[in-house]
């Protein structure tokens, strides 16, 4: 066997060399992953710290297969590696590589939706004091041809009194209260939905002083080498997104009609939920930086501008 394949064969060169047993794998995203394992002489143990180091490159002169995998579009950047004794006469590293395919500087957008219930005043219904829902309470008691909010019809700024079980401005009992002595701006106190008194029906909103709201979030996760752009969408905590792209996200499209095609959306209004960024979060991985963000889907009038800034908004970028 020549003496030259055979020292580079177990590493004894100066070169570490990449030993063919490597593993490759690709998330369906854009996110590369690379695992692999460099034999070099045992007596240049404890080197590898100086010559691995995160964010590296992966040798091109290790063999005929480093310099394969290192060549093309693909950018690897270590993202750790470890080093053990192998055989008394070897040491081995053990590195991970990751990249992003294609040369991209940005990968694609991850996304995971949940959804909860979360329990709420009954007074923040989206159909309490004014119908704003037409798909909610389709079948529900009318007033002049329009459909009465749960908590009665107002008249003249004040709210509807309890006359009988069969009140058409007040159709669920809403009962009202206001301290004498003490006007105030908006007097009245909603204290609930009274039971029905006139033996033949019942008032199923009796008693009913919350709602299940549904809570829905949307988890992000996509890798980039570009620094500045993963430090701007780690700023943008507290901000509402009404674009289907930002940052480094953009959010695929079968996401996207959580907003644009929701069933349950104001009359007259047509769809305007939109995503409020809860938190954010950038890593460092190998030569990218990963970055996350949690997002939370607003109620049927979306995320208050007046309180939260807006993507929409000429302060953002």
């Amino acid at each position: 066997m020549d003496s030259n394949a055979s020292t580079q064969e177990y590493g004894q060169n100066p070169e570490y060399v990449l030993q063919p047993d490597y593993q490759f794998s690709h998330n369906g995203y854009g996110l590369l992953q690379l695992a692999c394992n460099f034999d070099v002489d045992i007596s240049r143990a404890g080197e590898s710290a100086t010559i691995f180091r995160r964010g590296s490159a992966l040798p091109n002169g290790g063999g005929p297969l480093s310099k394969a995998l290192a060549g093309g579009s693909t950018t690897w950047t270590l993202v750790k590696a470890d080093e053990v004794g192998r055989d008394g006469n070897l040491a081995r590293v053990r590195a991970f590589y990751a990249a992003i395919e294609g040369g991209e500087t940005t990968s694609q957008t991850e996304a995971t939706v949940t959804s909860a219930a979360v329990s709420e005043s009954i007074e923040s219904h989206p159909n309490f004091s004014v119908h704003q829902v037409p798909t909610i309470g389709v079948n529900g008691e009318t007033y002049n041809g329009s459909k009465v909010p749960l908590g009665g019809v107002f008249t003249n700024g004040s709210p509807p009194i309890i006359q009988s079980a069969a009140d058409p401005k007040n159709p669920f009992r809403a009962y009202w209260y206001s301290q004498p002595g003490n006007p105030g701006v908006f007097p009245w106190q909603f204290i609930g939905f009274l039971p029905s008194t006139d033996n033949k029906n019942v008032n199923r909103k009796a008693g009913v002083k919350s709602w299940f709201r549904p809570a829905i979030t949307m988890k992000l996760v996509a890798y980039t080498s570009d620094a500045q752009k993963a430090t701007e969408t780690g700023y943008s905590t507290g901000w509402i997104i009404t674009q289907p792209s930002y940052g480094v996200f953009t959010i695929p499209e079968i996401y996207q009609n959580i907003v644009s095609q929701d069933p349950i959306k104001p009359e007259e209004l047509g769809p305007s939920k939109n995503w409020l960024v809860t938190g954010t979060n950038v890593e460092i991985y190998g030569g990218l930086y990963k970055v996350t963000a949690d997002l939370l889907l607003s109620g049927v009038l979306g995320w208050d501008t007046d309180i939260y800034p807006s993507q929409d908004s000429s302060a953002v970028g």
